[in-house]
């Protein structure tokens, strides 16, 4: 008797690997992964800029801290609640450095490995009634570049009005995000996905903090799944909220220099190459716009060059675009990256993510064959072109498809 297997109804609003999309849109062609590059290396050059060394295992994407007094947080109230719209201004600024606190600015600094801009700020106050249909209330991702932060400090204590940030574990966002349930259209977002989750049988374990008056949380809006808890009826919560995105110049200095936050959440087109300019570090189209550039010595020099020899490993684009996402992650150092590298940084990735204690599917035994074919492939062509054993190592070796003995 054959046994059908029907997916759930819910699955028919799934937008399987958009995530691939909304990453490519963001970190390559809104530029973002470059601003991350950018900004770290002329950080790290910089003798002033510190950073807690720590691996990529190991990157905090929660931190909660105490940031403003009551007077702080009477004052942030007063230039910003009852001033929808206000423009940035020393008051603003006030506001911002009291939230920016050194335990804040540390743990900034410490994900991105560089200094950091304000993009946008916004007061936000939400109620019972405006929770209802919010889609910030439903479990979602927000669709933002990979190298940025949400910064929200709470102005409300959450014994006012029974109100906080939710957020679902990492390793539940990353399926949810792989079945398509993040980043679908916002309309099918949800509050409740207990059947979503118990179908994929993930954790579904809940982090909720109980904000403080003035308390404030940083986190990757990207790679948790999170939603706003509504307040209680007749209650209502406010926050000054922050996005955060990596800068090549400390955040008050980007804003003498020009780069002015917004005072509502934007796009990100152009924001990356808008901080750039603004900093003195214009990116421009050159003639080798559009050029993917091959280094002879097997070196890979730009993002152009890595997402080429990822297609040409790997057969599947999408699985290509995923590692490519993936390395972006943090600052790739294209100086030191070589071909040779690459394949052992994917040989080593193959090692830590498949289970070797069991059999592999077809899948990962098609994707682990690529790795291996285009390391033979490889290492085959830099024997047939060494001057090695060649009786004239300066001599010219053109290769000969015809020959009738060693046609290459």
């Amino acid at each position: 008797m054959t046994t059908l297997n029907i997916e759930p109804e819910f699955t028919k609003t799934f937008v399987p690997k958009n995530y691939l999309n909304i990453e490519h849109q963001n970190n390559v062609e809104n530029a973002f992964t470059k601003l991350h590059e950018i900004s770290a290396q002329h950080s790290q050059q910089d003798p002033a800029f510190q950073q807690t060394k720590r691996s990529d295992s190991q990157k905090q994407y929660i931190k909660y801290a105490q940031c403003l007094t009551p007077e702080q947080i009477a004052f942030a109230k007063e230039v910003s609640i009852h001033k929808p719209g206000f423009g940035w201004n020393d008051n603003i600024k006030q506001v911002a450095q009291s939230i920016l606190t050194p335990e804040i600015d540390q743990a900034i600094k410490d994900y991105f490995g560089s200094y950091y801009a304000i993009m946008f700020y916004a007061p936000r106050t939400l109620t019972y009634e405006s929770g209802i249909n919010n889609p910030s209330t439903k479990w979602h991702c927000d669709a933002s570049p990979t190298p940025s932060l949400m910064l929200m400090c709470y102005l409300d204590a959450e014994e006012d009005h029974g109100s906080s940030t939710l957020f679902l574990p990492e390793s539940t966002t990353k399926v949810l995000k792989e079945v398509g349930y993040i980043y679908n259209e916002v309309e099918h977002r949800r509050s409740d996905i207990d059947d979503i989750l118990a179908h994929y049988q993930l954790d579904a374990r809940v982090e909720r903090h109980p904000f403080k008056a003035g308390e404030s949380i940083l986190f990757a809006a990207t790679e948790l799944a999170h939603r706003a808890q509504a307040p209680r009826p007749g209650c209502a919560r406010t926050s000054f909220d922050m996005c955060i995105i990596p800068s090549p110049v400390p955040w008050d200095k980007a804003i003498d220099m020009g780069y002015t936050p917004a005072n509502k959440p934007l796009s990100f087109k152009g924001q990356a190459l808008r901080l750039l300019a603004e900093t003195g570090i214009e990116q421009t189209n050159g003639p080798d716009s559009g050029v993917i550039r091959i280094e002879e010595n097997g070196g890979i020099v730009s993002d152009e060059s890595l997402l080429f020899h990822l297609r040409s490993i790997f057969k599947e684009e999408a699985f290509a675009q995923k590692i490519y996402n993936d390395l972006h992650r943090n600052p790739i150092r294209y100086s030191v990256l070589t071909i040779g590298e690459l394949i052992v940084l994917l040989k080593k990735s193959f090692k830590e993510g498949l289970n070797w204690g069991q059999g592999f599917n077809l899948t990962d035994i098609g994707r682990f064959t690529d790795v291996i074919d285009y390391e033979k492939a490889f290492l085959d062509s830099l024997l047939k072109f060494s001057t090695e054993g060649k009786p004239n190592p300066d001599a010219i070796m053109w290769p000969i498809p015809n020959h009738e003995q060693h046609p290459r």
